[in-house]
């Protein structure tokens, strides 16, 4: 069982025919699609790109509950970060950043849309109206365009390699045309990346998963891009799978119930998120009563292979400044992230999590 979904032999051989195939578009009504890009953080990196020169730095305003490695390119590019809270729901506390704006002014506004949750972009667009910044909407954890009609960013990315088993994948809508530099090139298709998600696949399907320590990781990885577009025969390959969207969302939604009806027979935790009608959900965060149960259950459910994960890391930025960023560190220290794809095996799954909760 594995959290992610992974490629079949099937999947490729149908990309003999993808050229002949009718492909799920990937596009939103009155915004330009970009060139595709291998990830989201190659995808920021473009964006921020368009605002600067060589006279002027460029100002981010991020939220701290953030992923510290999808800022690698930035760190190399020298862009400078405003962090803000969030509040409970995971929307932009609003009221911090109006302070943070009377000390210092922001050109680019990042508003991120978590777990597939699409919500207050309407108050973030309001904002940044007020404060003259670029509102930029990142959807890398929403599964397509088409599950919401109302995108009000200036840039809008996802990373749908994160949902569909390709290696590379990321694509930015502008509401005009994005100036990319000449340097960039398709790479070669990786066949070794495929070749041993094959493997995992169709003949380590029982590896055991690698433990982990249950504390917050600190990202300060700081690179240059490779000026690299994803192979073009992935992309057809994206493309075919794009197709049964809709089938693929109904699974991630049922998988998602499923999850909770058994995650809601432990009392000493909640539902991280609230999902709307049309949310098609990434993961699934339980935000437990403390880390010590977090930190506890998380080391159960390894012990015993059910596949969970905790949030990868944070910017290193953060550290000297965790005092202000407290309850964005805590976040982490307390989430539990489940997995829902449509190919995670559910019943077995749900076996293994009942057994790790009705350990005494």
């Amino acid at each position: 069982m594995h959290p992610i979904p992974l490629p079949r032999i099937s999947d490729l051989l149908h990309l003999a025919n993808s050229r002949k195939t009718d492909h799920a578009d990937w596009k939103i009504e009155k915004y330009v699609k970009s060139p595709w890009f291998c990830s989201g953080a190659e995808s920021l990196l473009n964006i921020c790109n368009q605002l600067s020169k060589d006279t002027k730095d460029v100002y981010l305003m991020l939220p701290a509950y953030f992923c510290g490695q999808s800022l690698r390119y930035l760190r190399g590019a020298g862009v400078n970060f405003i962090f803000y809270n969030l509040y409970d729901d995971l929307t932009p506390n609003y009221e911090h950043i109006e302070q943070l704006l009377c000390d210092k002014q922001s050109d680019i506004f990042l508003h991120v849309h978590y777990f597939g949750c699409v919500s207050s972009q309407r108050d973030s667009r309001e904002l940044c109206d007020k404060h003259n910044m670029v509102m930029v909407e990142d959807c890398a954890h929403v599964i397509h365009p088409s599950i919401h009609g109302m995108w009000l960013g200036d840039y809008i990315f996802f990373s749908p390699h994160k949902y569909f088993p390709v290696n590379h994948a990321g694509i930015v809508f502008s509401k005009k045309k994005l100036t990319i530099n000449a340097l960039y090139r398709e790479e070669s298709f990786p066949f070794l990346w495929y070749l041993k998600r094959l493997v995992k696949r169709h003949i380590l399907s029982n590896v055991k998963i690698k433990g982990c320590d249950w504390s917050v990781k600190w990202n300060s990885q700081s690179n240059l891009s490779k000026f690299l577009t994803p192979n073009s025969i992935e992309i057809d390959l994206l493309k075919i799978k794009s197709i049964n969207i809709h089938d693929l969302s109904n699974k991630r939604m049922k998988n998602k119930d499923m999850l909770l009806n058994t995650l809601r027979l432990f009392d000493k935790w909640e539902l991280m998120s609230n999902f709307g009608e049309n949310n098609v959900p990434y993961v699934l965060g339980m935000r437990c009563e403390s880390e010590a149960i977090a930190s506890n259950l998380f080391l159960k459910f390894r012990s015993c292979n059910c596949p969970v994960m905790m949030w990868p890391d944070l910017p290193f930025e953060l550290k000297v400044l965790s005092r202000n960023y407290k309850s964005d560190v805590d976040r982490v220290k307390v989430n539990i992230f489940f997995f829902l794809h449509e190919q995670i095996e559910i019943n077995k799954y749900l076996k293994l999590i009942k057994k790790v909760l009705n350990e005494k």
